[in-house]
């Protein structure tokens, strides 16, 4: 569908923060610390405004969820998040803020740690 003003002007604000960005080679923070960049928040803006419908990414950064995307809703990571964790139990997502692949000592059935929409 069509975009009214507004939505246009959000999007020429997007594009024009895209601009401004420091190169990537530019920065260097920890994968925990880092942002999603004008770009990421462009597709979660052409999503909300339903002028895309689902991104699909390999990336394992979770940087795409930080912009606002949901695992298995607007989202599909090919390659998976090092950031989620999927209890076998209940095929829940739980959101971490720490590398779920480095922790084997963890156990992810335990719902008590996390940020899942089920947590608790």
């Amino acid at each position: 569908g069509a975009i009214d003003a507004e939505e246009s002007k959000e999007l020429a604000q997007l594009l024009e923060e895209a601009r401004r960005q420091p190169k990537k080679s530019a920065v260097n923070v920890p994968m925990t610390d880092a942002q999603p960049s004008a770009t990421h928040m462009a597709m979660a803006t052409l999503i909300r405004l339903k002028l895309a419908h689902f991104c699909v990414t390999t990336n394992l950064d979770g940087i795409h969820r930080k912009a606002g995307l949901v695992g298995h809703e607007t989202l599909c990571n090919l390659h998976g998040d090092i950031y989620v964790e999927r209890c076998t139990g209940c095929n829940t997502d739980f959101e971490r803020n720490y590398e779920v692949r480095q922790a084997p000592a963890l156990h992810v059935h335990d719902h008590k740690v996390g940020t899942g929409r089920d947590a608790g």
